[in-house]
Parts: structure tokens; C-alpha cells; sequence
């Protein structure tokens, strides 16, 4: 096709010049040919399918896996006069109805859609009837099992663009490994696909990781990165409740106007709160991993992960969406060593084991009449008590195993025909989901190793992707501008060290030289000369670092030990437990017997007398705003009112402080509800709450039989102690 490409991208776009890689693969798709294109975010992925969308006949579809992502940009292809709409499940049937005749009609340029909206035989019929002139796979490393966010419905796209007689495709992503790139191309079945890397690094962007020993140290460093700069900041949360609890903190303690967004939202909900994002309704959005892609707010000036990501292309994705407009912004981790557990529990709970695979397909067998399958989602997981990604990966594999044949959706309804076999034979799947989730897990060692690393993160992030490219930027990293600011550091003069300069050196000495690893609390016991039963049945008496800082208090001791943390002179390895280790800085300070500036008179401040957040020792900070609410007399259903929480979360609330012993059980449960549970617990044990749910009538919640069961475990507590 000869066109004057910068012509016409002025013509639709007003732009003046393409960015580096944008113009190669929008020739590769005009002239027929399949493209991968990886671009680091903010450098215009978009614009490489959206302009030959233009300037050819047809229609193009973009498959994105995201609302926010579809909605954000077709309300901006809209408002400049293009004819682009998305159809996903935010819509009403009517609504979705009507667009799809209006697709068969020809009426639009780009149709957005989720990959999910294939499983629909009434949209895969109709979409038989339209001129597909290019394919777009968005995120499309969600189609790699090595990959950070793997989407088994991304799995079918392969056989839909056969079935549209293999239009010309578009894959796109900003955080794909070599290995990744591959499968894509793999997955998708385009082996003379063209490859577009234009490189990964992003100067604007300084990346930093405050190390924070617990969830209280986390709120504090939040508290001041949020008063620092002005601009927009996306605040990245593990869980959904976390991202409601973090969001009440920045609202109510930080005093900045926010609001949160996670999957678990409605749409209606997930729309505003987006909306007053984009228009600076609000500065800060503490989000899960739901929210972000695609989403061009160019002023953002801060992302924040409060929660360690699972993966280093997970990390490296949602910091870029800090400083779209190419002015300085900061990448910030709170990294903590406990946070591993959680992306751990992910792992686990996203891959299906030998047992799982067969209880699933257990129960789609079970619901089979005359050799055709009707069942819906709901019915899956309350049966197998899996989770949603879980039994999507579980039917994957038993579709990849020629088990079952998948029929499509209809009115909500997952549709498979029995396929005939001699035995149930998944061993090769198993091995596959095995590998899978040993690579899951070294791509948290990546994560972690980032997040430990003592050298240039931006040179980590780089040589993570392939990237052999020139690491400039002005403000690099943390580690580049600690280097910078110590790198004339001296050794005391004359030998002559201030009392914490002393202290400081001994920690780090004995850490090195204990001939065990040990963790925070035990290194204090021994430091201070604690006369603890254990210390002397386990010969910590006998080392030489005993009783070496026996004039300090143990909080004293572990402040220090804190702070060197802190500084990044010593760090956590998680073990069975967090043990304490040196780092390169604190390998050379000790070399050098370099003085290190710890602050003796740093303590903790608690918050006010009047705040929500003002702590009660061993409770969290959330739970004690719920017990100061509950002690003045509010229910469960008020306090989620005025919390702007769910009941659910609530409730979870309630139980930590009834085993807390801070919350009596009554004062929760009605006393009759109370004796049934318990007998129920009888019955079936602890802890799971579905066994004691099926035991009892319908009218008893599992938020109640939550509390009770905290209940039996704080009496099991008690009489253990």
C-alpha cells in the first residue's frame, strides 16, 4: 500500500513524527503481515493498530482483556471522530445485543472485545458475517503459560483467526522475555511473524525500594511519599481488601482524596472511580492488578507498590504507567520479606494439581445427559470449592487432552460434549502444570532479587527482558544515588567511633559470624544477654557476641537492627522464617569499619489520641478502626456503611478481634446461632467453613460461622498456653 504514513498519522492524529518502531509495524500490517511488537508502555502501542484501522476497509478487533483498558480508549478514539466501540460484560444484554448488529452492519472501524466474548456462540456467529481486515491481541503475553498474567481464554484465539480465514495480526505487549516473545508466536501460530523490539528502558522513570519490616513500617513510608511531590499516584495492592484498607488509611490519615478499584466492584462502580482518576476528581487510586492497562493518564507521577508483585514483567508493567508524558516520575516498592507468602498462596491456588484436574472433570461428568454438558460457573466452584482462575486453567487442560470438546457459551452457561475414552489419563498435564509452577516460582526469586539486588535496578530490569541497550537516565535508582552520595564515605578518624557508630559495627559483625542464621528476635536475645530457657539450651551463651549490647533494652536493640534494615546494610531472607543476612553495603562497611549514622532517638510515633489508626499492640491498624466502631455500639452492616467496606471484610474484622480476645463472640452471633455452630464444629471440625455451612440451615452465614470458629480457636489458644 503506498501511502505517506506521516501524512496521514498528522491527518487522524495530529501527531507530527511517529515514535521509534511505530511506522515498521504499521507497514507490517498494511503490506499483510503478521507482527509482534514489544514497546515499553507510554511509547504508543496503541497507535500501531489504530492507524491502519483508518486507513483500510473493514473492521478491525482488538481482543484486550481489561474494561478499563476498552473503555478508556474508545472514549478517546470517540471524541476525535472515530468510529470505535467495545462489547463486554459491563453492558447490558440489550445494549451488547444492539452493538453486535451494529458490527454485522459494518457501522464501526475497531471493535474492542474481551477474549472471554468468543465463548459465545451467538457473537462467534455473528462475527462470521464481518469483514475482519486486522486481528489485535492487546497484553498479548496473557497467552504464554510463562508469561506473568497467563488468560486460558487466550488459548482459543488460534483457532478464531483461522476461522476468520487468518486476517493479517497484531500482537502487542510491553513486558515480554525472550522466552515469552516465542511462545507468543508459538501459541498464536505465526511462524513468519516479524518481531518489533524497540527496547525496554524508560530514563524518565526512577526506580527505588523502601524496605519496610512489617505492615505498620509500610503505612508510615506511604504516609511520606504521599506528602513529598505533587501529581497523580497509583497505589498497587495484593488483594482486594487490602486495596480498601490502604485507600481508607491515604483518605482518612494521609489526607488525600482517593478511592479504590479492584475486580470485585461492579462496573458502574469501577467506571466512576476511573472517571474521577482521569479527571483529577481524585489524586490517589489504590488498585489490585484489575486496573491500569491501557489507561493513558500522562501525569502520573508516582506508582507505588505496596504489595510485592509475583513476577518481575508484572512489576515493570504497572511502573509503567508512571510518567506517560516523559517527565521525571518514581517507581517506589515497599518491599517486605513476608509479602512472598502471599504471592505464594497465588501460585498455588491459580494451578491445578492431579487431584484438582480430576475433581473437575469429575463434576462436569456428573452433569452430563445424552453426552452434551450445561453447567455455569457458579455451580463448578461451590461444587469443587475451587477458585474461578483454577477451573479455568483445570478445563484448559482437559480440552488440551482431548476429554471434552468445548461447545461455547450460551445465556451464562458453559456447554461441553463428553468425548470417549478408555481411562483418565492426565499424567502429561500434570507434568506440564508441574513445570509451569516451578517457573512461577523462579520468577518470584526474580522478583525478590530485584527487590534485594545491591546493584543498579534499572541494569536488573533490563538484562531480566534482553535488553543490551544503554541503562541512561538522570535519576537512575536508589542503589545508583546511595553509591553516589557515600561514595566518599571514610572510616571514622583515628579510630575513634560514637557509641551507635560501635553499635551498628557489632550487629553487622555478629550477623556475619554467628555460625547459625538467625532472624531479628533471636539475634536481639543474644546481643542483650537474654535469660530467655532457650538461649542456654541451645548454647547461644556460649558465643562471643553474648550479652555484647547487654545495656540496652531489647526494643533499643532491635530499633537498631531495624534501622540497619532499613538502610539496606542487612536484609531478610525468608527460610522457614525471615533470617537476617549482610548485604554487599554491609559486607564492605564492616571491611572498612565505615561509621554508620544510626539515629538513637528514632522510636515509632503512634498516631494521635483521636485517630482511627491508634494501636493496640499485636492488632493491625484496620482492625483496631473497626473495634473503636464496634465498641461505640455500631453493627456489623454500619461499620461496612461508614467504612465504605464490605460486610464480608467486616466480619473478617470481627473474627481477628473475637480471637484477639478484644470482641466476645455474643456480642456478634445471637447466642442461639452461636450453640448450633458449635455443634456443627462438632461434627465437622475446624477450620474449614464449608463442611460446619452444609450441616446448618440456609439462614446461617459463613461470615458467623467465621466468628465462631475465631471463637473455638482462641479457647484452643487458651488452653495451649
Amino acid at each position: 500500500m503506498s501511502l505517506n504514513l506521516t501524512k496521514e498519522l498528522h491527518r487522524y492524529f495530529k501527531f507530527t513524527a511517529f515514535r521509534p518502531g511505530q511506522d515498521v509495524a504499521i507497514n507490517h500490517v498494511l503490506n499483510q503481515r503478521d507482527a509482534l511488537v514489544v514497546m515499553p508502555t507510554g511509547a504508543g502501542k496503541s497507535l500501531c493498530y489504530q492507524l491502519p484501522a483508518l486507513l483500510t476497509q473493514g473492521t478491525t478487533l482488538v481482543v484486550s482483556p481489561l474494561i478499563a483498558l476498552m473503555k478508556d480508549q474508545v472514549e478517546t478514539l470517540q471524541a476525535s471522530g472515530k468510529a470505535a466501540i467495545f462489547i463486554n460484560s459491563s453492558l447490558s444484554t440489550s445494549e451488547q445485543s444492539e452493538r453486535i448488529r451494529d458490527m454485522k452492519d459494518g457501522r464501526f472501524q475497531l471493535i474492542y472485545i474481551a477474549p472471554e466474548r468468543f465463548r459465545s456462540g451467538a457473537f462467534s456467529s455473528a462475527l462470521s458475517e464481518v469483514d475482519i481486515s486486522l486481528f489485535v491481541i492487546d497484553e498479548a503475553h496473557c497467552i504464554s503459560h510463562w508469561g506473568h498474567d497467563f488468560r486460558p481464554d487466550y488459548l482459543t484465539l488460534k483457532n478464531v483467526i483461522s476461522s476468520l480465514d487468518n486476517p493479517p495480526v497484531m500482537a502487542l505487549t510491553a513486558t515480554a522475555t525472550v522466552k515469552v516473545q516465542e511462545d507468543i508466536i508459538a501459541q498464536l501460530g505465526l511462524p513468519d511473524c516479524e518481531k518489533i523490539v524497540t527496547g525496554f528502558n524508560r530514563p524518565n522513570l526512577s526506580f527505588e525500594v523502601e524496605y519496610t519490616l512489617n505492615d505498620n513500617d509500610k503505612r508510615l513510608e506511604l504516609g511520606k511519599l504521599l506528602k513529598k511531590e505533587p501529581g497523580s499516584t497509583i497505589i498497587y495492592a495484593g488483594r482486594r481488601r487490602e486495596a480498601e484498607e490502604v485507600a481508607e488509611f491515604v483518605r482518612i490519615i494521609c489526607k488525600q482524596k482517593t478511592d479504590f478499584y479492584h475486580a470485585g466492584m461492579s462496573a458502574y462502580e469501577r467506571n466512576r472511580i476511573q472517571d474521577a482518576f482521569m479527571n483529577n476528581e481524585i489524586s490517589v487510586i489504590v488498585a489490585t492488578n484489575a486496573f491500569g492497562m491501557g489507561v493513558d493518564k500522562p501525569d502520573i507521577r508516582k506508582v507505588i507498590h505496596y504489595t510485592l508483585p509475583g513476577t518481575l514483567e508484572a512489576y515493570y508493567q504497572e511502573a509503567g504507567r508512571a510518567g506517560r508524558d516523559g517527565e521525571p516520575s518514581r517507581v517506589i516498592l515497599l518491599y517486605s520479606p513476608d509479602d512472598q507468602g502471599l504471592q505464594k498462596w497465588f501460585i498455588e491456588n491459580s494451578l491445578p494439581t492431579r487431584k484438582e484436574l480430576t475433581q473437575i472433570y469429575e463434576v462436569i461428568k456428573g452433569a452430563e445427559e445424552e453426552g452434551l454438558v450445561h453447567i455455569n460457573m457458579g455451580y463448578l466452584e461451590r461444587t469443587t470449592d475451587l477458585f474461578e482462575t483454577k477451573i479455568r486453567v483445570g478445563i484448559a487442560e482437559l480440552l488440551k487432552a482431548n476429554i471434552i470438546q468445548d461447545l461455547g457459551d450460551r445465556n451464562q452457561m458453559l456447554n461441553f460434549k463428553l468425548l470417549p475414552i478408555q481411562k483418565l489419563d492426565l499424567s502429561e498435564n500434570v507434568r506440564e502444570i508441574e513445570k509451569r509452577r516451578r517457573y512461577r516460582h523462579q520468577q518470584l526469586d526474580q522478583m525478590i532479587g530485584y527487590a534485594d539486588s545491591s546493584r543498579c535496578r534499572r541494569r536488573f530490569i533490563l538484562e531480566h527482558f534482553g535488553d543490551k541497550g544503554a541503562a541512561d537516565a538522570e535519576r537512575c535508582c536508589d542503589v545508583c544515588l546511595r553509591e553516589s552520595s557515600v561514595s566518599g564515605k571514610k572510616t571514622a578518624a583515628n579510630g575513634e567511633y560514637s557509641e551507635v557508630e560501635k553499635t551498628a559495627l557489632i550487629i553487622l559483625h555478629a550477623v556475619k559470624h554467628f555460625k547459625r542464621e538467625v532472624g531479628r528476635s533471636r539475634l536481639v536475645e543474644v546481643l542483650t544477654g537474654s535469660r530467655a530457657k532457650n538461649i542456654f539450651e541451645y548454647g547461644w551463651d556460649k558465643t562471643k557476641h553474648y550479652g555484647r549490647l547487654q545495656h540496652y533494652t531489647q526494643t533499643q536493640c532491635k530499633d537498631y537492627v531495624d534501622q540497619l534494615l532499613k538502610q539496606r546494610y542487612l536484609k531478610l531472607i525468608w527460610k522457614d522464617y525471615p533470617l537476617l543476612k549482610l548485604t554487599l553495603e554491609g559486607e564492605e562497611a564492616l571491611q572498612k569499619l565505615a561509621p554508620i549514622p544510626l539515629d538513637p532517638k528514632e522510636t515509632f510515633v503512634p498516631a494521635l489520641s483521636d485517630s482511627p489508626t491508634r494501636w493496640v499492640s499485636g492488632v493491625s491498624s484496620t482492625d483496631q478502626v473497626t473495634l473503636a466502631l464496634f465498641r461505640k455500639g455500631l453493627s456489623a452492616g454500619e461499620i461496612a456503611g461508614q467504612r465504605n467496606l464490605s460486610a464480608r471484610t467486616i466480619f473478617t474484622h470481627l473474627s481477628h478481634l473475637i480471637e484477639s480476645d478484644l470482641v466476645k463472640v455474643v456480642g456478634v452471633v445471637s447466642a442461639d446461632k452461636v450453640k448450633g455452630i458449635r455443634g456443627a464444629i462438632k461434627v465437622a471440625g475446624m477450620p474449614a467453613l464449608k463442611p460446619i455451612k452444609e450441616i446448618l440451615p440456609d439462614n446461617y452465614s459463613y461470615d458467623e460461622i467465621k466468628c465462631v470458629v475465631a471463637d473455638e480457636m482462641r479457647q484452643v489458644k487458651g488452653i495451649a498456653n
